[in-house]
């Protein structure tokens, strides 16, 4: 995905609507989410390229259900109803987006209006003509980039806009003449009134696509070996079991809880926490064994993204999280969504220095290196455990949440 589209409100105000739905059904056979948590389902990204609108949402359901399948879901009989006519071939790339929204931009984009009922997709004419008029529509600010995203076109042809509705198959007149101003005007003259009805809908579903990032919160339970703590075989643990674990472990001999700085991070790109301590710097500065003057520099502190207590990058090098001349704690993690589901990798080191009486050179060891991959329900919180061989051991709650632009949860959790 080549980045998040974040709408302006107030561009979409007059356009934004619920999606329609209308008189959700249970399914006949037992599932694990119903219809009115399809517009939470996030697809992958689905690319359609010379597709008619049948075909395209033929795909679109395989990839639904091999989502379920993965995330031990049970799929739903979706349906499709298209009122007969549509021949028109689609050419975009849909984004990871939950099932309503994928499938109202594919609805638009072919120039029908959809709404769901029950189970069933019913898909109609939107109101228009052949008759040309002359129309502007506000629209919100990256709404050129987020076409551009759309689009199937070579790498680096950038195209006017008129072209880039063309090319993803919401308009194929010719004769229509469609630019964007700088201050979100779309104005469109000489256009079919169909195809200014059809723009007008696509807008309104991008309009109802809130804005998605992950927030990562990562807490520490260092246990010394004679501490007497239970540690709980619930996994993972919903907010209300993870806090009452906390209050339980809380203030018991042997029993060091803290907090790393929460994070959060774009779908996609890997987000690192840091509490470090700086070595004095050295020529020969070397991961396991560092020459120099005894004892280690007094900064400590974590490294900031615009306040989240984090550092948010595209880069997947986990290994250089950590320079090799530093000491402390770093919680590195990542995740992407996966039905109603994130799939999360995180990885955490606690890295100590101690200083040889024999030859004053400090040596770095990893008192802890815990790493998951797993997909977590979106707010839970999952228990990691590592046993050092002196029986201490160390505890991590971490959680991860979807979360809007505003910072609220994306969804209803426990």
């Amino acid at each position: 995905m080549k980045g998040s589209f974040t709408p302006l409100v107030a561009a979409c105000l007059a356009l934004t609507s619920a999606f329609a739905k209308a008189d959700d059904q249970p399914a006949s056979s037992p599932t694990t989410h119903g219809p009115e948590q399809l517009g939470d389902f996030i697809l992958p990204s689905v690319v359609v390229d010379g597709l008619k609108l049948d075909a395209a949402l033929a795909k679109l359901k395989a990839a639904y259900e091999d989502v379920c399948r993965k995330t031990g879901e049970t799929p739903l009989a979706l349906t499709f109803a298209i009122a007969p006519g549509n021949q028109e071939e689609l050419h975009l790339s849909l984004h990871p987006e939950g099932v309503e929204d994928s499938v109202g931009l594919l609805a638009s984009v072919a120039g029908l209006k959809v709404e769901r009922k029950g189970l069933e997709y019913h898909f109609t004419a939107l109101e228009g003509d052949d008759t040309r008029v002359k129309q502007s529509l506000s629209v919100p600010p990256d709404f050129g980039s987020y076409i551009d995203q759309l689009a199937i076109s070579p790498a680096g042809k950038p195209l006017p806009i008129g072209a880039l509705l063309t090319e993803i198959g919401l308009i194929s007149d010719p004769e229509a003449k469609i630019s964007l101003s700088n201050s979100g005007e779309l104005n469109m003259s000489n256009i079919r009134k169909a195809d200014a009805a059809a723009i007008a809908d696509f807008t309104r579903v991008i309009c109802t696509m809130r804005p998605k990032q992950l927030k990562f919160t990562v807490k520490v339970v260092e246990l010394e070996k004679d501490a007497q703590v239970e540690v709980r075989k619930t996994n993972p643990m919903t907010g209300r079991q993870s806090l009452a674990f906390q209050q339980e472990i809380s203030g018991k001999k042997g029993v060091n809880l803290s907090t790393l700085p929460t994070v959060t991070a774009r779908i996609g790109q890997s987000a690192t926490i840091e509490i470090v301590r700086d070595f004095p710097d050295h020529p020969q500065a070397k991961e396991g064994k560092i020459a120099g003057r005894k004892g280690f520099g007094e900064s400590v502190g974590a490294v900031g993204d615009g306040g989240t207590g984090g550092r948010s990058s595209g880069s997947n090098d986990w290994e250089e999280a950590l320079n090799p001349n530093q000491v402390g704690q770093v919680a590195e993690v990542e995740g992407s969504l996966v039905g109603l589901k994130l799939d999360v990798k995180l990885h955490y080191t606690d890295r100590v220095g101690e200083i040889d009486p024999a030859t004053q050179e400090a040596v770095i060891t990893n008192r802890t290196d815990i790493t998951d991959t797993d997909l977590y329900k979106d707010g839970s919180t999952q228990l990691l455990t590592q046993i050092r061989p002196d029986g201490s051991k160390t505890l991590l709650l971490a959680k991860a949440e979807l979360i809007d632009a505003t910072g609220r949860p994306y969804r209803e959790n426990d």
